[in-house]
């Protein structure tokens, strides 16, 4: 989530005249660094539920997949409604800082389980 982050403040760094590619790269490093979360989260989320649980955890985790969204396309539509103009860099800043909170919040849980603090 860390390089998803800065992926994002890539995005907002970008010259007003950056060229296609630049913002292409900007935006494969926001990719990559979601992709590099979001498969081994999942997997780690369905595989820790007992088997014949698996259909609940699988919908469980759509479904705070969902809210996610919704919750993050409602805080951009009030980040947008109370500004004079759209910036865009403050929703990307926004957006960093929650994916630098996951990235805290995973690492934590990630010690407590190698310290076997949690199973």
């Amino acid at each position: 989530m860390t390089i998803f982050a800065i992926g994002l403040c890539a995005t907002v760094w970008l010259p007003s005249d950056a060229g296609n590619y630049t913002v292409i790269i900007a935006l494969m490093i926001c990719g990559a660094g979601f992709a590099l979360f979001q498969t081994p989260n999942n997997r780690i989320m369905l595989t820790s539920a007992p088997r014949e649980r698996s259909g609940a955890a699988s919908g469980l985790l759509s479904t705070a997949r969902l809210l996610g969204q919704s919750s993050g396309a409602a805080l951009a539509a009030i980040l947008i409604s109370y500004s004079t103009s759209f910036n865009l860099g403050l929703l990307m800043y926004t957006a960093a800082g929650f994916a630098l909170f996951s990235a805290c919040t995973s690492a934590i849980r990630n010690r407590a389980w190698q310290v076997g603090i949690i199973s």
